[in-house]
């Protein structure tokens, strides 16, 4: 679990200074993806399906990290992996 809600903009864009390459972000209707119409709604919107209270969680969860500690941590290898299988 990631302690930080981000835009998929940003959230690309930490993704590709941690890997040091460009990563692009290209949004896709609900419809390419078959998704319902209320999810869908909810994707447009770039809200997701929540909205996390990170200070409640992170007072429940105090080793919870943020994203870039995530990336820096492993989470840009596996990502990497991903993007180079």
């Amino acid at each position: 679990m990631l302690g930080h809600l981000f835009a998929p903009d940003a959230t690309v864009r930490l993704i590709g200074r941690h890997l040091g390459r460009q990563i692009t972000y290209q949004q896709v209707t609900g419809e390419e993806l078959n998704l319902n119409e209320d999810v869908s709604r909810a994707f447009t919107a770039q809200r997701g399906l929540w909205r996390a209270d990170i200070p409640a969680l992170r007072h429940c969860h105090p080793d919870l990290l943020d994203f870039p500690t995530w990336l820096n941590r492993g989470g840009a290898d596996a990502i990497a992996a991903l993007l180079e299988g």
